[in-house]
């Protein structure tokens, strides 16, 4: 459903785990300029919610394995990457700060970097 998209040349759906919950990922190669809500528009028209991906990640290609099969495992190195693209992280600096990152840590079930 993911390739039949408007703006989409080539896309694959994948699972991803963490912290002992499963989302649907999206990886897909755009023709032009990508639309994120109208794919994800178009995706629930023809698909119940919970087999619409939660997050799309946009990449120049879509990973393959020797036997030329999409590489899950690297599609997701490719979001963790483009995750920490976006900005580096900032540690927390005052009480208040820390508060509430170690409130969001447990709400979102995050592991604690401490490095």
């Amino acid at each position: 459903m993911l390739k039949q998209s408007a703006g989409v040349k080539d896309g694959v759906v994948t699972v991803n785990e963490s912290n002992g919950e499963k989302r649907l990922v999206g990886y897909i190669v755009a023709e032009g300029k990508f639309d994120k809500e109208a794919t994800i528009a178009h995706i629930r028209t023809k698909l119940p919610d919970y087999m619409t991906p939660k997050i799309i990640v946009e990449v120049n290609k879509i990973p393959l394995t020797a036997n030329g099969k999409a590489d899950r495992k690297a599609c997701l190195r490719l979001m963790r990457h483009s995750i920490m693209a976006r900005g580096r992280y900032v540690e927390p600096a005052t009480e208040w700060q820390i508060i509430i990152a170690e409130t969001w840590c447990e709400v979102l079930r995050l592991k604690k970097n401490l490095a």
